[in-house]
């Protein structure tokens, strides 16, 4: 499975980048997109066209990852829930996608930052040992 991470340009320039950990763990496994609101990346476009695509993004509607295991790829946002909300909602690329969330086994021993919304998603504890 391929995981294209596409990341808020605010969050690329910060020091704190959790997408660049993520980039250098899965290698060849994950391909970093830069979002822009009016052009989007042509390649991401042409694999969403390719490819069976699903986005992580977790909401009341979103399907669990574990019964839906059928995608080629997955897209990640890399930003914050509010950056994450923006790119949704003003990509209809990704507004058109399928989405799936993490259904943790047992709740996070992590808690956001008080500025955060709560949400329905947890890393996948493989993420969290390193």
């Amino acid at each position: 499975m391929k995981i294209y991470l596409l990341t808020h340009p605010r969050e690329a320039i910060k020091k704190t980048n959790t997408g660049r950990l993520v980039s250098e763990l899965l290698n060849e496994n994950c391909q970093v997109f830069m979002w822009d609101r009016v052009t989007p990346d042509p390649e991401l476009l042409a694999n969403i066209e390719r490819e069976s695509v699903a986005l992580l993004y977790p909401t009341q509607d979103s399907e669990s990852l574990a019964s839906n295991m059928h995608f080629d790829s997955i897209i990640i946002l890399d930003g914050t829930w509010q950056q994450a909300q923006k790119m949704v909602n003003r990509s209809p690329y990704l507004k058109a996608l399928t989405k799936i969330k993490i259904t943790p086994e047992q709740p996070s021993i992590y808690t956001l930052r008080r500025n955060q919304k709560k949400m329905a998603y947890a890393l996948p504890n493989a993420l969290l040992k390193y």
